[in-house]
């Protein structure tokens, strides 16, 4: 099971990297919705982790994947 970081800001990504975990950094939204795309392809994902501004920027989106989704999504 592997976790993945979707964040706004340079520095939890590096902080989120020395502990192991993989990510990248979007400031748009259009940017943040493909990598949450890219990162739900993956069938060994079992966490996505995504920091408030970033979430906040995609919050329709996020929440029509929660409806939608066949596996459980927590975010």
């Amino acid at each position: 099971m592997k976790m993945y970081l979707i964040s706004d800001n340079i520095d939890t990504q590096v902080g989120m990297r020395l502990a192991g975990i993989g990510g990248c950094v979007a400031h748009s939204p259009e940017h943040i919705e493909s990598e949450i795309k890219k990162a739900i392809s993956d069938p060994e994902l079992g966490i996505l982790i995504l920091t408030e501004k970033a979430g906040a920027a995609v919050k329709d989106y996020l929440n029509n994947l929660k409806l939608t989704m066949h596996t459980p999504l927590i975010i």
